[in-house]
Parts: structure tokens; C-alpha cells; sequence
């Protein structure tokens, strides 16, 4: 008896929504310092590859690789970086799709956000 490969594929249409890949969707201080960083992805499978995050005279840029599906949002833990309460904290992220072009849209990835 000879098995069955599993075949898996991708077919984006022009009306994909590639146009929203990644998002910053929240910033938090974390219970144990630092920064979470909320992101998400509205577009294809990726990376993201970069945040950049300021508050008071501070910033911080973070290269990494870290993966991430479609639809799905995920939090990046900064603990280089911290905020008080109410104070205001810009963050930019960067990344690729999975085919390693940048991402199709750069004007959404600005959040001004206040740590709660």
C-alpha cells in the first residue's frame, strides 16, 4: 500500500487582505517590567523582524525573528524598555511575509498608546 503525501498550499487573490499585515494593537506594562507589546497580523504569514518603541525620551529597537499566522496577534515581552501610568509610548514594528518581501503596508504600524 503506497501513502499519501500531505499537500499543503497558499492562493492569494488580488482581494487578499494583505494590505493590514502587522498591526501594533496594545501596549501594556508587564507585571514583572517592561513592556508587552501587542501585535497583529492581518494579512499573510510573516515574521516580524522589528519594534520600535519610544516613551519619554527613551527608545528602544528590537530586532528579532519571530513568526507569525495569519489572523493571529501576539504579544512581545520588552524588557529593556518600561513606562509609569499614563505615560505615552509610541511603537513601530517592522517585518516580512513569508516570501521575505516587506510587508505591503507601512502606514498602519504606528500606535500611540498609554501604559496602563
Amino acid at each position: 500500500m503506497v501513502g499519501l503525501a500531505r499537500v499543503e498550499a497558499f492562493l492569494y487573490t488580488p482581494d487578499y487582505p494583505a494590505s493590514v499585515d502587522l498591526t501594533v494593537t496594545d501596549v501594556q506594562r508587564a507585571s514583572a517590567g517592561g513592556l508587552d507589546v501587542s501585535i497583529h497580523n492581518g494579512g499573510r504569514p510573516g515574521t516580524v523582524t522589528l519594534i520600535r518603541c519610544n516613551t519619554a525620551g527613551h527608545e528602544l529597537d528590537l530586532g528579532l525573528t519571530a513568526l507569525i499566522n495569519p489572523v493571529q496577534t501576539q504579544i512581545i515581552h520588552l524588557n529593556a524598555l518600561s513606562a509609569r501610568p499614563g505615560e505615552g509610548v509610541m511603537c513601530t514594528v517592522s517585518g516580512v511575509n513569508e516570501d521575505g518581501s516587506p510587508e505591503a503596508n507601512t502606514s498602519n504600524n504606528v500606535a500611540l498608546l498609554v501604559a496602563h
